[in-house]
């Protein structure tokens, strides 16, 4: 009994103490831009004379005016869609909730993924000239998105490893291996792409004819890594 209580005594006597002591602990962030190449679009018909006067207006007037007002929506939009597939661009078929709110009521929209960068210029052009309309970028992704994640990973342990080396040696430690490594979660690691609304004919917002749109996002990363001293 008396050896059993001296061997686990040895033991425990050869455990590290103060165990906060023998590693350190970094948090780095990084971002990396990458180009899209895979968009969605929602195009929605906006007449000029949209916004309706609800003060003085009776119900009966403003039932009037905003049928009217769908039924030149839903105009406008069966016009683009014609004028968008002789450029070879077939809309999205209608989602459930176009179906339930019964597509030619309420706000107009068609939808449009575009597959490329060089369809994203081309999809610009077609809507030169097309009336008053809005095109509202949903998703700009990349398919090469895994790549570039991998490439900010190196990034971030690259700093991990350089914010760590600093600390060590003006700890007068020696830094060691890496003993764990764990992504911090961040609901907004994605950037969209500063993409103004595509439009037709609004002042001051991106017309439909400008030669460049920005189709970069970035992707940014926190990385928590522990390192043994």
């Amino acid at each position: 009994m008396k050896s059993l209580i001296a061997w686990i005594f040895i033991v425990l006597s050869a455990l590290p103490t103060g165990a906060q002591e023998h590693f350190v602990e970094v948090v780095v962030t990084d971002t990396i831009l990458i180009p899209a190449d895979q968009f969605i679009f929602q195009v929605m018909a906006m007449p000029d004379d949209m916004t309706m006067e609800t003060a003085t207006t009776t119900p009966i007037d403003y039932s009037r005016r905003e049928r009217q007002m769908r039924q030149r929506q839903k105009s406008m939009l069966d016009s683009l869609q014609a004028k968008l597939m002789r450029s070879g661009f077939i809309p999205a078929p209608l989602s459930i909730s176009d179906m339930a709110s019964g597509r030619g009521y309420g706000n107009q929209f068609l939808t449009y993924q575009l597959v490329s960068e060089a369809e994203l210029r081309r999809f610009q052009h077609a809507l030169r000239d097309a009336g008053a309309v809005n095109a509202v970028l949903q998703s700009a992704v990349s398919t090469k998105e895994i790549d570039y994640q991998q490439r900010l990973y190196a990034k971030m342990m690259d700093k991990a490893r350089a914010n760590a080396s600093a600390l060590a040696a003006l700890s007068g430690r020696k830094l060691g291996s890496i003993l764990m490594v764990s992504e911090t979660a961040d609901e907004n690691n994605r950037w969209n792409p500063y993409m103004p609304t595509i439009s037709s004919r609004r002042p001051g917002m991106m017309s439909a004819d400008t030669p460049e749109v920005n189709a970069n996002y970035a992707l940014r990363g926190k990385l928590l890594v522990r390192f043994g001293w």
